[in-house]
Parts: C-alpha cells; structure tokens; sequence
C-alpha cells in the first residue's frame, strides 16, 4: 500500500466507525434470553408473575393437578413454582412474559406459558409442553416466531408458530433423527 493511501485508509476506518458508536452510545440495550430449556433452572431476566398472569395460571388444568397434589387451593397459588423472564416479541417498546414451572411443575419437559402484556392485562397466546422453547429472530405479522423442541421415539421434533393477531398458532413442524 502507498503512503498517500493512509490518509484515506484512516478517515475510511473512521467514517465506518461512526455510526457503531451511535447506535451503541447511550443507554445500552440488555441482551434478553430467547432459549428456554427444562432442565434450566433459572433464567437470564427473572421477574415476578404479574397478578394478571398468575389468575391465568389458576385456571390451567396442569397448574390445578399440581395445586391438588399440594393440598393448595388456586387462591394460594403464587409466583414461587415458577419462573418467568421478560422478552419483546412485537418491538423495543413492549415487554412480554415467558414463564415456566419449576420444581413437582416440571419434569424432563417443561410447560412454557407465554403472555402478552396488553393494557387490559396479561393475555396468555401461547402454552407449549417441550423440552426447550427458542424465541426466534424470524418474524410474522411484525411478531417473533417461536418455536418448541424435544426428543421423540429417536426423533428431534421442532414445532414451529406463528403469530395470527392475537395468539400464537401452529405453523409447521421439522423432524430429524437423532444422531
């Protein structure tokens, strides 16, 4: 390279460089975890289950076998058997509810509830039974794909959904053997 090549050289590194450094001045996005696994006994981002969630929760008939075998009431239910991380699903600016049991609420699968927090409350638009729930990157209708993993029968199945406006929907499932 010539020496008269340097200068711009130096002031094409820097022009490059200046937008990197807007768009990471300022406050610093926090990396959200959008892989969920069974055998996961925390989660990157805990929060408590909001009271909107947790009267969804009363009422869903795996929670209520688990209460039974507790000698509990729904009305005693609170956030302590699960986990729950927050995660963007349609945009920076509204926050959504990935939750999980832990403990007799698990097994070597998990139930993933994911809610949509809505200014009427927290709407439930997802469950899924799996061994990992992955909230993908690819979009539908400006909302996340997700997607629910697990081992069967030497299989790896995926299910895959997709937003439909106001729940998530079924859209397709990939099965691969096990190696």
């Amino acid at each position: 390279m010539s020496l008269k090549a340097l200068p711009l050289l130096g002031l094409f590194i820097i022009t490059s460089s200046a937008p990197i450094e807007a768009q990471t001045t300022g406050k610093n996005p926090v990396k959200e975890q959008s892989m969920f696994g069974a055998e996961d006994e925390t989660v990157d981002r805990p929060v408590n289950v909001p009271g909107g969630a947790l009267e969804i929760l009363r009422k869903d008939e795996w929670v209520l076998q688990y209460l039974k075998a507790e000698g509990k009431s729904p009305d005693q239910l609170t956030s302590e058997p699960f986990l729950a991380s927050e995660i963007h699903l349609d945009g920076p600016k509204e926050i959504d509810l990935i939750v999980t049991g832990t403990g007799r609420l698990r097994g070597n699968v998990a139930t993933f509830w994911v809610f949509r927090r809505l200014p009427q409350g927290c709407r439930l638009v997802l469950k899924a039974t799996a061994q990992s729930l992955v909230v993908r990157r690819d979009r539908w209708k400006g909302f996340r794909n997700i997607s629910a993993g697990s081992p069967i029968a030497g299989l790896s199945v995926e299910v895959f959904y997709r937003f439909d406006g106001k729940q998530y929907r079924y859209y397709r499932k990939k099965s691969e053997p096990i190696h």
